[in-house]
C-alpha cells in the first residue's frame, strides 16, 4: 500500500510541475513543440506498437514461427524512417491533428475527407 502511495505521489507532483509550465493548447497537447528527435520517434512507437500488436505477435509466433516477426520488425523500422523523414517537416506546418496538416498541404477540402 506505501508503495502505491508513494507511487501516487510521484505522479502528482509530476502532474503539479507540468501544470504550471502550460501556457496554451500547443503546450498542453504537443508538449510546446519543444521535443526532440529521438522523443518524437520513441513516441510515435510506442502509440503505434503497444501492448495490443506484442500479443498478437506472441500468437502469431506460436502458430505461425519466426516469420510473424517481420511485421512488428518491418513496421518498428518504417516508424523510425517516418519520424526521421518527416517529423521536422510536420513541426514546420504547425499542424496539430492529422486534418490540420492535409489541409495545409492539400487543401482545405481534404481536410474534411481526413477528418
Amino acid at each position: 500500500m506505501t508503495v502505491l502511495t508513494v507511487y501516487l505521489v510521484f505522479l502528482l507532483g509530476i502532474g503539479i510541475i507540468d501544470f504550471r509550465k502550460i501556457q496554451d493548447f500547443n503546450d498542453y497537447v504537443l508538449a510546446g513543440r519543444r521535443q526532440k528527435l529521438a522523443i518524437v520517434t520513441v513516441s510515435l512507437m510506442a502509440s503505434m506498437i503497444g501492448s495490443g500488436s506484442t500479443i498478437g505477435l506472441a500468437d502469431k509466433a506460436f502458430s505461425k514461427g519466426f516469420p510473424a516477426i517481420w511485421f512488428l520488425a518491418v513496421g518498428g523500422i518504417g516508424l523510425i524512417l517516418q519520424a526521421w523523414l518527416l517529423s521536422e517537416k510536420v513541426r514546420a506546418s504547425k499542424a496539430v491533428t492529422l486534418p490540420d496538416l492535409a489541409q495545409k498541404t492539400m487543401g482545405s477540402q481534404t481536410r474534411f475527407l481526413v477528418a
